[in-house]
């Protein structure tokens, strides 16, 4: 999962790099989930080329490898910028969800720390 090591970099750089003072613990709400939408976003850009690659091979009808599926998206896509077609949707829905469980994920784990 890259972006829960890309989270925990962002959100203890918040703070200027101080090792305490960036730990989800003391981060606010909205620090939480600005640097898990971030977090959410840069993840989903890089992977999106190869989940477009695995689309194809599953959406096809024959048995086809990555190699194929990547020269097939390139020629009948129009180029590479083929590959990132419809990421921006995708990219704002990753964000949603990357924001809404991380802030979960730390409000839960502060609650359980506290008792």
């Amino acid at each position: 999962m890259v972006y829960l090591g890309l989270y925990d970099i962002i959100i203890r750089d918040s703070e200027g790099g101080d090792e305490t003072a960036g730990t989800s613990s003391n981060a606010s709400f909205w620090r939480i989930a600005a640097a898990s939408s971030l977090t959410g976003a840069l993840a989903w850009v890089a992977s999106y080329p190869f989940d477009t690659v695995k689309s194809v091979v599953q959406g096809s009808d024959r048995r086809m490898s990555s190699i194929e599926a990547a020269a097939q998206i390139r020629r009948e896509g129009g180029g590479w910028r083929a590959f990132y077609r419809g990421c921006g949707t995708s990219t704002w829905r990753a964000m949603l969800v990357t924001s809404s469980r991380m802030v979960v994920y730390e409000a839960v784990r502060d609650l359980l720390s506290n008792e």
